[in-house]
């Protein structure tokens, strides 16, 4: 069946931004699989006798299973609904927010791949890059008119001030983690020092000692990553790079001019002054995208 010009019309002004259900069922079947295991454990040691231990990991168990499915209620419940004069944001636990097309202001990216939109009235809300990519696109094409890109503003300014010879330095924009993957390491890291503890408390399971060390190097590891995406943040300004991390012992400066190579492999953008390395910044960090166009400009510039 062909689609005519008219419905076609009709369903980009009418159209639902909303996540894949993949990841509705990613969360919950997680959230089942970390509980089910100790659910059984915890019965069959009622059973027995109470242990401590078992009971502790049952208790952290169903506090992370309950996580997992709240996420997942989270992504199956969120939703936009674009209409031809109104907008409807849909969210768990909270009535539906209705506006009418005219209220919204500017609709302008975030630094991670997703859109800001912003109200009138002084109000916004953001959409996720982790949406399904047609609702997405079909958002920025219906909202052209007032779509800003603060990417595009931000290499701008940068191009403006190589313009002037003797412009102040100013600050374009920070690189740093994404704050999700921060919760997702801290909560990871306090589910296993809890199991860790639960497991020295087990008296008569000897085995426990070295199944508790092992995940007690996992945590290590993941405390060290924790503290890592906390500290680490790069700042861009128009002349340098000041970099703040746990491995240099505060934070360190470099000129743009003085970068020698930039690499981009795996997803990971390299930064090199001569044959030292000063950083690696994975693309889906904070606007590590603002950080490589800036990066290939100052070296076309030379």
């Amino acid at each position: 069946m062909e689609v005519t010009s008219n419905q076609k019309s009709k369903q980009e002004e009418n159209f639902t931004v909303q996540y894949p259900k993949r990841k509705s069922k990613f969360w919950a079947t997680i959230g089942i699989l970390v509980w089910a295991p100790f659910l059984i454990d915890i019965t069959l040691v009622m059973m027995d006798q109470y242990e401590r231990a078992s009971m502790n990991l049952f208790l952290v168990s169903l506090f992370v299973s309950g996580i997992c499915l709240a996420v997942a209620l989270r992504f199956a419940k969120w939703k936009l609904v674009v209409e031809e004069d109104t907008v409807t944001l849909h969210r768990l636990m909270m009535e539906p927010k209705a506006l009418n097309v005219e209220e919204i202001s500017m609709v302008k990216e975030t630094g991670k791949g997703g859109l800001k939109v912003v109200q009138d009235r002084g109000g916004s809300f953001v959409i996720s890059e982790e949406v399904e990519i047609k609702g997405l696109v079909l958002f920025q094409k219906r909202f052209r008119d007032k779509y800003r890109s603060e990417e595009a503003l931000l290499i701008k300014k940068f191009q403006e001030s190589k313009k002037v010879k003797e412009a102040p330095i100013q600050e374009i924009c920070i690189v740093k983690v994404p704050i999700h993957l921060l919760v997702i390491n801290s909560g990871t890291l306090i589910f296993l020092i809890v199991g860790v503890s639960s497991m020295f408390l087990a008296e008569d399971r000897f085995w426990y000692f070295y199944v508790a060390n092992a995940v007690g190097a996992m945590a290590i590891f993941l405390l060290i990553l924790v503290i890592y995406g906390f500290v680490w943040k790069m700042k861009i300004t128009t002349k340098t790079l000041k970099i703040r991390s746990i491995f240099i012992g505060g934070e360190k400066e470099y000129l743009l001019s003085e970068i020698t190579e930039v690499q981009m492999r795996s997803e990971v953008i390299t930064i090199y002054v001569e044959q030292k390395r000063i950083a690696r910044v994975p693309i889906n960090w904070e606007n590590a995208r603002i950080l490589l166009e800036i990066l290939t400009l100052e070296a076309k510039s030379r």
